[in-house]
């Protein structure tokens, strides 16, 4: 299967148990398209892909699913950045001449560094410069555009004069944003804690790294100097949520500290003047995702390092626990920063993210991603089984004693926080071991990623043929603790995710082409994705059963059973009793 929207759905979230076919049975008699659309027409061929050296746009980076493009004009670089994204139609919309020359899909791929050469990043441009020069007073009128409003392509063409082009005013995103005062009022936290605030046009674009995250320059600082920018076009409370934990949590070495400036706007509609995002220091080395791709097979980083590195996380967890905060939720390589000089023995790291989203299955413990897959049905899908699995996580939560306010004025449970809220604090400590487990594995082996069950960063990951739980490099004596850290792993039972990646392809497992296999086609990895998520469905189900059981005090021995792996992971305290024990006698 190629990358393409239809992945996500289909392949990627539990409601792939549920989807209708996308991909029809291949007919070999299927006649070859007609002429208007066939790219041997000459009206289907792309005139020229050169920009040229005059072009007065760039795309910084594209979103996951391939259709959201981090797209600026020129005259914008010097002023703030007003996360204006170009978004274009489905893959599956596109007209099979659009398909065949732009191989429109690879930019769910693709790194960042090289999408500008993809033919349909420069096609894209072409467009864009093209139509924006036919606009009376583009630039004014681009500038007074609300934050967060959007550049959307109807339709998909391989002549750009085709193509039709929107400027759309959105509102919402600054109709969420709330004042400092009002933010310090609904809060309480002591103004003392609380950084200094600048306006937007004190920052100047540099580039747009992901969804979130801008690189700009200040002017209340040396030009030279380059800092990060996190906002959201999405929901503004989890960017809230964040802001928050940062203001109240005390500092520690391995913790993101408070932000260097609160960022405010005045909004184009009502005049408020409400906070879009703030201001955070800019760490050149990247994430430990990178730093473990960079040094994947190599002896760069030293056990030394290693174990520095994972002591340090596993303070930085218990500082956290020990905060208002709680818990950290959404534990990942691409949630640590390393910090310091270029070279590798001299980083540190730092945890960053806390909005306190969940995170992708493939990181997540059990019993945090079970009530994610049947919270996400219930959402999505109301419509299976008669409301089946609404009634289920109602019937949960009700023997647990939660209150209504996890749920919203509809029913409808849209808290992504909601399976780390009903656990109590033990068992969110566990959860958090399961995932530094994961980590320690990534640490130790040298890899930058799990490998194990496909998320939309499956393709932006350098493939491997090295999965959890599989060792390698990792130490005999530290095997053990990473395993009781990951109790409850599906791959410790022999279960594996049954759609694997095969170079820029999604295949079956055991149908990848390799090593004299046979090739699966699309639509038989839809149909094993759809075994697979039926499973864990399944699973899902058993799981929570047992949860109700246990907590009503009616449980069984199969019960008990399926619930043991809740019972076996040590406490961080343990763990970090355990490093410095292992450093001390082998360092």
């Amino acid at each position: 299967m190629e990358p393409c929207v239809d992945m996500f759905r289909s392949i990627i979230y539990p409601t792939a148990a549920f989807e209708l076919d996308l991909f029809p049975e291949q007919n070999s008699n299927d006649i070859s398209p007609p002429w208007l659309e066939s790219d041997l027409n000459p009206k289907n061929r792309v005139d020229s892909l050169d920009a040229g050296q005059h072009t007065k746009w760039s795309i910084h980076g594209c979103g996951a699913d391939g259709t959201r493009f981090f797209a600026l004009p020129h005259f914008a670089r010097s002023k703030g950045p007003l996360r204006i994204d170009l978004y274009i139609s489905e893959q599956k919309y596109h007209r099979e001449a659009v398909s065949d020359v732009f191989n429109s899909g690879v930019a769910i791929s693709c790194a960042r560094e090289r999408l500008v050469d993809l033919p349909i990043c420069r096609h894209l441009v072409r467009a864009l410069d093209v139509w924006s020069a036919s606009q009376p007073n583009f630039k004014k009128v681009y500038m007074e555009m609300p934050f967060g409003s959007f550049i959307v392509i109807d339709r998909m063409s391989v002549d750009i004069r085709e193509m039709t082009i929107h400027l759309v005013p959105v509102y919402e995103v600054e109709l969420q944003w709330l004042s400092i005062p009002k933010l310090q009022e609904k809060w309480k936290i002591p103004s003392s804690r609380w950084p200094e605030s600048i306006d937007i046009s004190q920052l100047e674009t540099v580039v747009q790294l992901q969804e979130t995250i801008t690189l700009v320059r200040l002017s209340c600082k040396p030009s030279s100097d380059t800092f990060v920018f996190k906002s959201t076009t999405d929901e503004v409370r989890f960017l809230y949520d964040e802001l928050r934990a940062l203001l109240e949590m005390e500092g520690h070495p391995n913790i993101l500290p408070k932000p260097h400036y609160i960022v405010t706007k005045k909004c184009a509609f009502g005049g408020k003047v409400g906070v879009c995002g703030f201001i955070m220091e800019y760490h050149l080395a990247g994430t430990l995702r990178d730093v473990l791709w960079r040094t994947h097979g190599s002896e760069t980083l030293s056990l030394r390092d290693r174990m520095r590195w994972a002591k340090q996380l596993v303070s930085a967890l218990q500082h956290i626990n020990k905060s208002e905060l709680g818990f950290y939720s959404d534990l990942k390589p691409t949630n640590i920063l390393m910090v310091a000089s270029n070279e590798a023995r001299d980083m540190d790291i730092l945890l960053i993210d806390f909005e306190q989203r969940c995170s992708w299955y493939s990181w997540s413990p059990p019993e945090v991603y079970y009530i994610e897959y049947i919270q996400y049905l219930a959402r999505e899908r109301p419509d299976v089984l008669d409301g089946k699995f609404k009634s289920l996580l109602d019937d949960y939560l009700a023997i647990l004693g939660q209150p209504p306010s996890v749920a919203d004025v509809k029913g409808h449970y849209t808290n992504h926080r909601l399976p780390w809220l009903i656990l109590n604090p033990l068992e969110q400590e566990r959860a958090q071991v399961f995932m530094l487990g994961k980590i320690l594995w990534c640490l130790f082996e040298g890899v930058g990623s799990v490998n194990s069950v496909p998320t939309a960063e499956t393709f932006r990951e350098p493939e491997c043929d090295q999965s959890f739980p599989e060792f390698r490099r990792t130490p005999l004596y530290l095997r053990s603790l990473i395993r009781r850290c990951t109790a409850g792993a599906i791959e410790w039972r022999g279960r594996f995710p049954l759609v694997v990646r095969k170079g820029m392809k999604l295949f079956p497992r055991g149908r990848t082409g390799s090593c004299g296999e046979k090739v699966g086609n699309a639509r038989e990895t839809q149909e094993t994705a759809r075994l697979w998520w039926s499973e864990e469905v399944g699973e899902a189900v058993r799981f929570i059963e047992a949860r109700k059981r246990k907590a009503a005090g009616i449980a069984n021995n199969e019960d008990l059973a399926i619930l043991a792996f809740l019972e076996e992971r040590p406490d961080l305290q343990e763990i970090a009793t355990a490093l410095s024990e292992i450093e001390d006698a082998v360092l």
